[in-house]
């Protein structure tokens, strides 16, 4: 709910300051939706193979500290 207020804010103001919005779909794994919520979950609980799957190559280098 609050990523669907925050596009429609993003669609109804943005354009009228000349910003295209262009909306993506959420990246999917074995059918199953990539979330930030996900991700911060599997770091929490120290899952650093679990989330490499899952993000890109320069996302897990700055969530590991440079270490690939």
């Amino acid at each position: 709910p609050m990523t669907n207020m925050y596009n429609k804010a993003l669609f109804e103001n943005l354009p009228k300051k000349g910003i295209e919005v262009i909306e993506i779909e959420r990246a999917e794994k074995e059918n199953d939706v990539i979330s930030a919520s996900r991700v911060r979950a599997l770091i929490k609980e120290g899952k650093l193979d679990e989330v490499k799957t899952l993000v890109p190559e320069t996302t897990y280098a700055h969530i590991t500290g440079g270490i690939l």
